[in-house]
């Protein structure tokens, strides 16, 4: 699914570093959630995010919370999701 979201948003004309960001941040929960996508849970992805204390800058903390939402939403509209 993550390829199918690379393919997609590459030909929406992300730019490289946008991409990179996106990918690095979508590629880091799925690390962290190993089951299949359609399964994952509010629950699940505040687990992550509690996972991150490592972050020590706000910036870096939203910005992995908006590549995750883009990806999420992506989802949601090629219903993979039923919620975002």
């Amino acid at each position: 699914v993550v390829a199918q979201f690379e393919t997609e948003k590459k030909s929406e004309g992300i730019t490289e570093s946008q991409w990179s960001n996106v990918s690095r941040s979508t590629r880091r929960f799925f690390r962290h959630f190993a089951g299949p996508l359609a399964s994952v849970t509010e629950a699940d992805f505040r687990g992550f995010l509690a996972e991150q204390s490592g972050i020590s800058e706000a910036s870096s903390f939203n910005s992995l919370l908006s590549d995750c939402r883009t990806f999420f939403r992506w989802a949601v509209k090629r219903k993979y999701l039923l919620v975002d």
